[in-house]
């Protein structure tokens, strides 16, 4: 109970202390059920931090055991989690399979809060594999059980899903008024990430409606919530936002700081899927720039989106597709294939430090 106190007060080594002294407990006294639980809460407290990776560890071992003595609650609850972790690496087939199985789980044990949680994790999974037709539908079941539940935090989240797939429809009034909803929410309830994420949000629609001056301020009020949260992920997307803004404002000095600042945490993290959107932001901003350096980047990024399974819906691709033969006429067919071919080549982890290091060059 205290370490569960202290995690909801962003207190995490005093929560990790008492969890690893209660898991001690648990392990002597042979008590399986209450080790499984324990290795659950330490994940839970590496994904409030954005570390994935050690919280699938976590994960994992809390399966197995609950496998073992056949508690199909705490089955359903881990692979959620992991569905959750896997979709942060970027593995998201995996997450999808896993989120599926657990949802099916929670739905024969009709567990509806989960149920609600699970069929938004899942949208935004199939949302990201380009089909936003199905994530939508899979947003309106999750926001038919919250409301029954009468859920408010469960109610913003929803309102928060449909405002990005509305955004990704390039409806942006409507992305607007749910995330205003959404931030309204949470205000109420007190929920600093929900409020944090939806005015990064509120930030991203104004910026593709060129609203620059409001896109900064609600951005920079997600970034103190979210240092104050300490969720770097957070973190990281919000830098490369505000890098995205400077850079449109002809403040290029800020626009190089800021992606310097976000790219080594999107690495520190193995978030892929968060590297992919913050190189996609760069290479936006590079074209006024660099046109090679451009280039080089979206060929990363195809090689990027090839590896997760992210897809670009038509109304993305066209434009996108048009772009690329505008800079190719631009720059010239042999430049062009030169600088495409050198950004296909190359690892995520590569092309964050290509990136890095031309960010370099250009300050000097």
């Amino acid at each position: 109970a205290l370490a569960i106190l202290h995690r909801m007060q962003m207190d995490y080594t005093v929560a990790l202390a008492r969890f690893e002294e209660s898991l001690t407990i648990y392990r002597e006294q042979r008590d399986q059920k209450g080790v499984a639980q324990i290795l659950g809460n330490l994940g839970t407290i590496q994904d409030d931090q954005g570390n994935s990776a050690a919280a699938a560890t976590f994960y994992e071992e809390s399966l197995s055991l609950y496998r073992q003595l056949n508690n199909k609650g705490g089955i359903a609850l881990m692979l959620s989690y992991l569905g959750g972790a896997a979709q942060a690496q970027g593995d998201l087939a995996r997450a999808r399979e896993l989120l599926e199985e657990g949802l099916m789980l929670h739905r024969e044990l009709g567990v509806q809060y989960r149920i609600a949680w699970d069929l938004l994790v899942l949208g935004n999974i199939i949302s990201l594999q380009g089909d936003l037709v199905q994530a939508e539908t899979l947003g309106e079941e999750s926001m038919l059980h919250a409301r029954e539940l009468g859920d408010r935090d469960q109610i913003a989240w929803t309102y928060n899903f449909q405002g990005r797939l509305a955004l990704r429809w390039g409806d942006n009034l409507r992305a607007q008024a749910l995330f205003q909803e959404s931030l309204s929410l949470f205000r109420e309830i007190d929920d600093k990430l929900g409020e944090a994420t939806t005015l990064q949000d509120l930030g991203e629609t104004a910026f593709q409606q060129g609203e620059l001056v409001f896109a900064r301020s609600q951005l920079e009020e997600s970034l103190s919530l979210l240092k104050k949260r300490q969720y770097n992920p957070g973190i990281a997307r919000t830098l490369c936002k505000l890098g995205s803004v400077a850079y449109a404002q002809n403040d290029t000095a800020a626009g190089r700081m800021l992606f310097t600042e976000c790219l080594p945490l999107f690495t520190e993290l193995n978030n892929k899927a968060g590297m992919l959107e913050a190189l996609n932001a760069l290479a936006f901003a590079m074209r006024s720039h660099d046109l090679s350096f451009a280039v080089s980047l979206w060929g990363a990024i195809q090689t990027l989106r090839d590896r997760l399974g992210i897809f670009l819906i038509p109304r993305e691709k066209t434009p996108h597709e048009e772009q690329l033969n505008q800079v190719r006429s631009t720059l010239g067919e042999d430049a062009y294939t030169i600088a495409w071919n050198t950004g296909r080549a190359q690892t995520w982890e590569q092309t964050a430090d290509y990136a890095l290091e031309k960010l370099g060059e250009t300050a000097r």
